[in-house]
């Protein structure tokens, strides 16, 4: 039985092909750490560090810590590391998680406000009563305010910090919150703190007992969308920005190409047989636009010369041209109470099942070809607009 976990369900939220390799297929490619990543899980460790050894009464002053957070840098730093930022150095992220460290140590020492029951806490719960549907995960830090009450802590080194409205739909902690409920048989409420330790900011949410049901059923039906992928074997592309970070940008349909030209000089780059098809590609596109340009231009001339003269074929040296005229209804861009009104008018007419529930198409067909009788054609008419449509073919003489 496969047992899920946020990060597992977020990779094929976020591309499905990456999903695939991390899971299912498992390439052994070289692993691309970006720096964010690296920074994030160094300051982490840094504050592990300061509350599992408050659990055994030993203090840390900021100096102590700081020399740990850069000891624990140098001794995993390497050079495979990815910067994406352009003009950025190791310095610079190594500065910002020391500032996140720096914050977060004025802001809640002497960190006593509450217990730490665990620090990186692993937990294991299902999302239904069967127990086929398993979640697994790591708390960061899990404290208890008063007896009963819990918080579930992350700690985030992102440079950008969301609204509110994100900490009350985040899926990860809300589902951590179901297993501090399972595992702690006194617990009578969870909170959910993120510490955005960039911006110096504690914020915060928590889910009823309601909310927690429903985010069952939906990763319940996040899962159940994976498993049918898995048995269509069904992985598509889903190119983003977060595709600079991707370790797998060699092996993606997406990305491997581009992989390829990149490392190229540039005299091989321009001799790549697809660099050749693309740039040959965009050339040709170029000289279509300005030929469907003027083509378009040559058809107004056509419609007026033929309007002008009462014409439907006009006669040229090798061949001819065949003028038509067709019309449409069209019911777009109604609002909410004249799309009400329309079918209303269909309903009184025993007419609504005909359009498939109110298919517009097919109506503004039966008004074109008056099919649905003259009274109601009038009525039906006021709530689209006619539109005339020209062609212009070439036929023989």
């Amino acid at each position: 039985m496969t047992i899920y976990s946020h990060s597992r369900l977020g990779s094929f939220e976020s591309c499905p092909k990456k999903f695939y390799f991390s899971y299912i297929e498992k390439p052994r490619i070289e692993y691309r750490e970006g720096v964010e990543a690296f920074m994030g899980k160094r300051v982490h460790e840094t504050l592990e560090k300061l509350y599992s050894d408050l659990r055994v009464t030993k203090f840390n002053s900021l100096k102590d810590l700081l020399s740990f957070y850069e000891k624990d840098w140098k001794k995993n730093w390497t050079d495979s590391i990815i910067i994406v930022k352009k003009g950025l150095k190791q310095k610079h992220y190594f500065d910002l998680g020391k500032k996140c460290v720096e914050q977060y140590y004025a802001r809640h020492k002497p960190f006593d406000a509450d217990k730490t029951i665990a620090c990186e806490k692993r937990v294991v719960f299902s999302l239904d009563k069967g127990g086929k549907y398993k979640m697994q995960g790591y708390i960061d830090r899990l404290t208890e305010e008063s007896p009963g009450h819990y918080v579930i802590h992350d700690y985030k080194t992102n440079g950008a910090l969301p609204m509110q409205d994100y900490f009350d739909q985040d899926r990860q902690l809300a589902l951590y919150s179901i297993a501090v409920y399972n595992d702690f048989k006194d617990c009578e409420d969870v909170n959910l703190c993120w510490h955005y330790l960039a911006f110096d900011k504690d914020l915060f949410s928590k889910r009823t007992e309601n909310q927690l049901e429903g985010l069952k059923k939906e990763t319940i039906a996040l899962i159940q969308t994976i498993e049918k992928a898995e048995e269509k074997g069904e992985f598509p592309t889903k190119e983003s920005r977060l595709c600079d970070w991707c370790s797998y940008q060699e092996l993606c349909p997406a990305k491997k190409h581009g992989a390829k030209v990149e490392k190229l000089p540039v005299k091989k780059f321009k001799k790549d047989e697809g660099v050749k098809l693309v740039n040959k590609f965009v050339k040709l596109s170029g000289k279509l636009k300005e030929t469907e340009i003027e083509l378009d231009e040559l058809k107004e001339n056509v419609f007026a010369y033929a309007e002008q003269f009462g014409l439907e074929k006009i006669i040229g040296k090798k061949a001819a041209l065949k003028i038509s005229k067709t019309y449409s209804y069209s019911f777009a861009g109604l609002g909410k109470e004249e799309k009400e009104e329309l079918i209303g008018i269909l309903k009184k007419e025993k007419l609504l099942k005909k359009f498939l529930t109110f298919d517009t198409r097919a109506l503004g067909s039966a008004v074109v070809k008056e099919e649905l009788g003259k009274g109601i054609i009038k009525e039906v008419k006021e709530f689209g607009k006619e539109k005339e449509s020209k062609g212009v073919r070439l036929v023989g003489k």
